[in-house]
């Protein structure tokens, strides 16, 4: 047996992030990034230097970091209520102002810019901004005002320029974001979407699928609602759905559409493991368990708009051949493709090609 000593693990010592605060930053980020995108800033400032340059972010918190940086610079973006707290090491700004104005830059203080050297920061930063694509403007905030207030959220970052690692700490103020409204169907206009016409399901062995080879057929027993005309309920589902829109195939191809959805899976009790065989290992549990295989004869294709018009009782042309390759799929992905066959008043899958993923 090992000696090491086991400890438990320290949950006290993760950060605690709440969710509110969680969403606003992923928002906050979003809108930041239109001005503040670091992959864009990095090609920005190593056009402007003539050096390579990366921008690497370490950390996203809403924890302050414990080491502030001396060179602080305050800005507001555009008209979104953002505002941020720039932090950066000296030798940094120093750096990059002599790449740019092509000659050295000397500190006059140790760890400390003088003025001149703080307004040719700001107008790198101003000209970083537009060369970067940044959609809206950046105005100038009094340091101090920017620090006390930008407490929301703190990214902390390495600039790498010409060989060197410099850090930088933003931090922001987040405004109160809107809610972003989610398109309605209609509003997708003309955008293309096929939805897969499900005529059946049936639960199959794991095992069961092995015999999925050309030439073999498979009849899923009373899952499949298609009489011998090949009419009957059917369901409109996407492929990784399993509930659909519950519609009606006639012999001559026309769905009707009906009230309310289909259940595409068995119940509950169905999948559940043996209970005369309790000691069964997790992975024959696994193994064992069956699948959701289910039965599609094409897809229904219209734009957007024409779908988000569609109410119980409306007929579509499906255009559907009966002689087209039935799909079967299991766990949205589609992995054999055949015919519908009869055997004695059951209908089945002849299977004529597989699908690799």
């Amino acid at each position: 047996m090992s000696n090491r000593v086991v400890t438990a693990y320290p949950w006290h010592s993760l950060e605690s992030v709440p969710r509110a605060t969680a969403r606003r930053a992923a928002q906050a980020r979003r809108q930041v990034q239109a001005v503040l995108d670091p992959a864009r800033l990095g090609l920005a400032l190593a056009e402007l230097t003539e050096s390579e340059v990366s921008i690497i972010v370490q950390r996203v918190s809403c924890t302050a970091p414990r080491r502030r940086l001396l060179t602080e610079l305050g800005f507001e973006l555009g008209d979104t209520g953002v505002r941020c707290a720039l932090s950066l090491e000296p030798e940094l700004a120093a750096n990059v102002l002599a790449r740019v104005l092509r000659r050295p830059i000397t500190l006059s203080q140790p760890g400390a810019l003088d003025d001149s050297l703080t307004g040719a920061l700001h107008a790198l930063v101003f000209e970083l901004a537009r060369r970067s694509g940044a959609r809206d403007a950046l105005y100038l905030l009094e340091a101090r005002e920017a620090k006390e207030r930008a407490r929301d959220v703190f990214v902390e970052a390495t600039v790498l320029i010409g060989g060197a690692a410099f850090r930088v700490l933003a931090a922001l103020e987040l405004a109160e974001l809107p809610k972003p409204l989610e398109p309605t169907l209609a509003e997708l206009g003309e955008l293309p979407i096929a939805v897969p016409i499900v005529v059946g399901w049936s639960l199959a062995e794991r095992a069961a699928l092995a015999d999925f080879v050309p030439g073999n057929a498979w009849f899923p027993g009373p899952g499949l609602w298609l009489d011998q005309s090949l009419a009957g309920a059917v369901a409109l589902a996407a492929p990784g759905q399993d509930r659909g829109l519950s519609a009606t195939l006639s012999e001559d191809g026309r769905i009707v559409l009906r009230e309310g959805s289909v259940q595409l899976l068995p119940d509950a009790g169905e999948l559940m493991s043996d209970p005369e065989n309790p000691e069964a290992s997790l992975i024959d549990a696994v193994l064992d368990s069956p699948v959701v295989v289910r039965i599609e004869v094409g897809a229904l294709s219209m734009s957007a708009r024409e779908w988000a018009a569609l109410a119980p009782g409306d007929v579509i042309e499906s255009g559907r051949c009966i002689a087209e390759p039935v799909v079967l799929r299991v766990a949205g992905r589609e992995v054999a493709r055949g015919e519908l066959v009869n055997l004695e008043g059951e209908l089945g899958v002849r299977i004529r090609e597989l699908v690799r993923s």
